[in-house]
């Protein structure tokens, strides 16, 4: 039971009867008019602190929507991670850092993000493009981040970010326009991007950018440096 469904109707509940005290007491009713108006309203704002089942005010079951079977409306904590990644959001598209700590089934991720200096909610579909793991370096899909929350909640995955899929691969020395094509063409040909140079790295593309560093260390943990051309020659 549940006579009322928001705080907008009851405190429009209680004024209403407030109101109606103020006009009979100064319009010189006599008492047990005034006890008419009173005794109801002590009655009706009981049943309603009593019977009241009150929703939490973000939910995104609220505003007329129905009900979802099955539909877990609660935050579950996750293994924190640190990501990166570009977000369509109220105030436009910006870039995000945030330190995320819990997820809303496999669909919403909530946390600390660095950008705004406080705690918010991103819907994964939301993300534009791929997602940076800044810890690891890691670049992944949409899809593999929900597949990263399946394997973190115990429920099996197709692919996880534990094991890559494919060849590992670092652009760097491009611009960014560039860069960001080369990731979209590497991931559409089951490559595992990397934003650094890591142990188990097969492919560092190198572009007109001087990059001696991460060309000598890629070189030295057995990596192949690669030239655009080459790269594009690969995926052909």
């Amino acid at each position: 039971m549940c006579l009322l469904q928001s705080r907008y109707h009851l405190n429009k509940a209680i004024g209403f009867y407030v109101v109606a005290i103020i006009f009979l007491w100064f319009d010189g009713q006599k008492w047990w008019s005034v006890a008419l108006v009173v005794i109801p309203a002590i009655i009706y704002l009981f049943l309603v602190y009593a019977f009241w089942e009150d929703t939490p005010s973000k939910s995104p079951l609220k505003s007329g929507k129905k009900h979802i079977p099955g539909f877990d409306d609660s935050f579950k904590p996750i293994t924190p991670i640190k990501l990166q990644f570009r977000y369509d959001g109220s105030d436009g598209i910006t870039r995000r850092k945030v330190e995320v700590w819990k997820r809303r089934e496999f669909s919403y991720l909530k946390g600390w993000c660095n950008t705004r200096n406080a705690e918010r909610t991103f819907k994964i579909d939301n993300i534009i493009g791929n997602i940076t793991d800044t810890e690891t370096g890691e670049i992944f899909t949409k899809s593999q981040l929900k597949d990263r929350l399946r394997a973190d909640a115990g429920y099996s995955s197709h692919h996880t970010l534990a094991q890559p899929q494919g060849e590992e691969i670092c652009f760097t020395g491009f611009k960014k326009q560039i860069k960001s094509e080369l990731e979209e063409l590497a991931t559409a040909n089951d490559f595992f991007i990397r934003t650094k140079v890591t142990k188990n790295l097969d492919y560092l593309c190198k572009g007109p950018g001087k990059a001696p560093s991460k060309v000598a260390e890629a070189k030295a943990n057995g990596a192949t440096v690669i030239s655009e051309d080459e790269f594009r020659s690969m995926c052909e």
